[in-house]
């Protein structure tokens, strides 16, 4: 890839544009056992377009615990039936030493813009700083599979492949003594391809209540692809 072209400027018009407008997607990160965890997670575009980005809460960060210790991470964008469905397996950097220019930049992206989020009052946002406060996930694409629609998922999808496969970013350093919330591990069926590179993985999570019981939620089943070994 030439110096300053995006990976974006290599892919189809059709397909560039459910990158870029897409804002949910199944993200795919790795456990510590070795399992893919799929859930529905927002992505951004970084603002010079060389990485996709995600979030999750400091007060709940167990997708970017997973992405620092495994930064083998997979993204689906399966939209409209008519619009292509693009698979993204790629390198992750996890981005929390700058709290603050984080949660600037997620406002800027989720609360200050019309139509991307439910809490769009401001008497509602002053009072959500727990939640605001986020830690990024910045993915170098390696390489992306797409298919023109969802009719055509049984034929060989199109491939597009970084040349520069063997970077890996560095995440910022793990804080000395991260705070451990009590959570109960995810529930995980998952499939391994046979080049050990797609999964399909339907996750459901589960947390205690103040009372001490065990509250599940479902996530929606997805696909996604990751970097094999």
């Amino acid at each position: 890839m030439e110096p300053g072209v995006s990976y974006l400027e290599q892919l189809p018009p059709e397909v560039r544009e459910v990158i870029r407008s897409q804002l949910v997607v199944q993200c795919a990160t790795v456990s510590a056992a070795g399992v893919p965890i799929d859930s529905p997670t927002a992505v951004f575009t970084s603002v010079d377009l060389s990485t996709l980005d995600f979030t999750t809460g400091l007060a709940y960060p167990a997708k970017a615990e997973r992405a620092r210790n495994n930064p083998k991470v997979g993204l689906l964008f399966d939209g409209e039936a008519d619009t292509p469905v693009v698979s993204i397996a790629g390198m992750a950097a996890v981005r929390d030493d700058q709290l603050q220019a984080n949660l600037e930049r997620y406002l800027a992206e989720t609360a200050l813009v019309s139509g991307k989020t439910a809490m769009s009052d401001w008497s509602i946002n002053r009072h959500a700083v727990w939640y605001y406060a986020r830690v990024f996930v910045c993915i170098n694409p390696v390489h992306i599979r797409w298919w023109p629609n969802h009719a055509a998922m049984d034929e060989s999808p199109h491939l597009w492949q970084s040349p520069t496969h063997s970077f890996q970013p560095a995440s910022d350093a793990a804080p000395a003594s991260p705070e451990r919330r009590n959570r109960l591990p995810p529930r995980c069926i998952a499939h391994s391809g046979a080049d050990e590179s797609d999964y399909f993985a339907f996750c459901q999570s589960s947390r205690r209540t103040p009372s001490g019981s065990v509250q599940n939620s479902s996530c929606p089943f997805g696909v996604a692809t990751l970097v094999s070994a």
